[in-house]
């Protein structure tokens, strides 16, 4: 059974057992010495955007298991009363062609699987038309922390040991020599981790801007890097990355309150699904013992998430789904009532693990602009090259 009471005490921050709340913005991220990042740039006059890319770039850091500049970034900002989808999914290699991955693995480790990184870009272009703070501002908590290091978690070490053997099949241990104690061994928890190099490459973006990680000298060490290791990305897979899609969002209503969410590549379509069919719920099923709310919720989740896999969406690939659906009074009656005839209370499916290799991240300012921003390296520790 599942206590919604549980979960939402796991939130709570202060020592009076209150939640943490502010009149001048705040900043939630997945680590503390990034959210920290965010908060430096409200008190430095920044808005919500610079807050939020101060903060991811500051996770890639001190999170790298879960997000970093070879990765990908999306975010959905509300600024100046409009809504706006920054869209900076994954991007496979001109070379990526599926002959080439006979072998499954290639698929998710080492430099074949390596996509083309967008988080830099969807920063610069966040920062550069809806940020306040100059460029080089936003990066100095990310050098600082790369610098003068941080400190393991209790999570990242047993992530690293998991992963062990994984780092051990690239060829060329440049992961293992990045991450690993000795380029060897998990770091212990609290040990000191120092990123020099990183360090280096980010205070480069700060004085030649976001651009240059995409054009000149770091592209064609890049391109050569994946050439001497067999890889596919290439510079003019990164040359053509710096122009990011906007989008308008998908609009819903759950009650009495209006959803903006992220459109199709992303996910806020089932999000919109699941709020719909919970909108369809009778308070008198919810009162029903024999109903128990928490299963309801949770297999109106399974059932959503089910949806988007019947129904995949690849704007490049199938043809466009028509999200009226999703408000299409009958269609949500006849799914709803589906879930509650098909609930099973002695059900004890287990649910299956999911990995820390995702990340978000989410910032309010004082004049009520709003930022979210989902990262992602696909795997723990990406593709360990």
């Amino acid at each position: 059974m599942i206590s919604l009471e549980k979960i939402e005490k796991s939130f709570e921050t202060t020592s009076n057992k209150k939640f943490s709340e502010s009149k001048k913005g705040m900043v939630s991220s997945a680590f503390p010495d990034a959210t920290k990042a965010g908060v430096q740039m409200l008190k430095k006059g920044g808005n919500a955007v610079d807050a939020a890319c101060a903060t991811a770039l500051a996770l890639g850091v001190c999170e790298p298991q879960a997000s970093g500049i070879g990765g990908q970034s999306m975010g959905i900002i509300h600024i100046n009363g409009k809504t706006i989808c920054i869209d900076g999914s994954t991007r496979s290699p001109s070379l990526a062609i599926p002959r080439k991955f006979q072998n499954i693995s290639d698929r998710s480790l080492g430099y074949m699987a390596t996509t083309v990184p967008s988080t830099v870009a969807v920063m610069g272009v966040l920062n550069e038309k809806y940020g306040n703070l100059e460029w080089g501002e936003i990066l100095k908590p990310a050098i600082r922390i790369a610098k003068k290091g941080y400190r393991i978690t209790k999570l990242q070490y047993d992530l690293q040991l998991r992963e062990l053997e994984n780092f051990k099949k690239i060829e060329s241990q440049s992961g293992a020599k990045y991450f690993l104690k000795d380029g060897s061994m998990p770091f212990e928890p609290k040990d000191l981790f120092i990123q020099d190099e990183l360090s280096e490459l980010l205070s480069y973006l700060a004085e030649n801007g976001y651009k240059s990680f995409y054009h000149g000298k770091i592209p064609k060490i890049i391109d050569a890097d994946m050439r001497k290791n067999k890889g596919l990305l290439r510079e003019d897979d990164l040359v053509m990355i710096p122009k990011i899609i906007e989008r308008d969002p998908i609009i819903g209503k759950y009650k009495n309150v209006v959803i903006k969410t992220f459109p199709p590549p992303a996910v806020g379509r089932i999000l919109l699904l699941i709020l719909m069919l919970l909108n369809q719920l009778p308070p008198s099923t919810i009162k029903n013992k024999k109903l128990d709310f928490h299963h309801y919720l949770v297999e109106t989740f399974k059932r959503s998430l089910a949806f988007r896999t019947q129904r995949p969406y690849d704007i490049a690939t199938y043809k466009q789904i028509d999200d009226k659906l999703l408000f299409d009074k009958t269609f949500l009656k006849h799914l709803s009532q589906s879930i509650i005839d098909g609930i099973n209370l002695s059900s004890t499916n287990n649910v299956k693990f999911h990995d820390e290799d995702t990340t978000h991240l989410s910032v309010m300012d004082d004049e009520g602009n709003a930022v979210g921003i989902t990262q992602s390296i696909e795997l723990v520790y990406g593709s360990k090259a």
